[in-house]
């Protein structure tokens, strides 16, 4: 699957009423394609930390 634009997401983000966090651990994962490690070691939290923030964004 190929990424997604950040502004789209974003977008999808702010009308969901994502928190900050959400958003950006939405951006990172489906926005960049990284794994999971990578996305959570950018955003400066654990890889639980990224799970449970994109659990609550599904």
């Amino acid at each position: 699957m190929e990424p997604l634009p950040h502004d789209f997401l974003k977008r999808v983000a702010q009308d969901y009423g994502l928190t900050p966090g959400q958003t950006d651990a939405l951006v990172k994962r489906l926005g960049d394609r990284n794994n999971e490690h990578t996305d959570a070691e950018v955003l400066g939290i654990t890889g639980s930390a990224l799970r449970s923030r994109m659990t609550a964004v599904y």
